[in-house]
């Protein structure tokens, strides 16, 4: 894909392949397991592309509220709803706040002591 000339593999990366392929119900398993993972792939692909669309007329605050799940510390601590892990879940990450105290957040990290 980039142009430059193909390698050719050791043959220890075909045995290992074979290996991991294994027998006839294994390689079927493969594909079946590829074949969800790409339609899977082609759904979150278009609900990006439908949230890029939602947030280009949205302010930052609320495209970061939109795209990426935030959550209070105490409530992901203590009792999260199922509707929070499962954006979690689906977007890979959070936004948690109040970890630590405002007081006892230092504003100037590059100032001198």
């Amino acid at each position: 894909m980039t142009g430059d000339k193909e390698e050719v593999l050791p043959e220890s990366y075909i045995q290992l392949k074979r290996d991991i392929i294994g027998n006839e119900a294994n390689q079927a398993a493969l594909k079946k397991s590829w074949a969800n993972l790409t339609k899977r792939l082609s759904i979150l692909a278009d609900q990006v592309e439908e949230r890029q669309q939602a947030v280009s007329t949205c302010t930052r605050d609320s495209l970061t509220s939109q795209c990426i799940p935030e959550v209070e510390y105490d409530e992901l601590v203590k009792s999260p709803s199922s509707d929070t892990l499962d954006r979690i879940l689906e977007c890979g990450t959070v936004v948690v706040r109040g970890v630590v105290a405002e007081k006892q957040v230092r504003y100037s990290a590059y100032a001198p002591s």
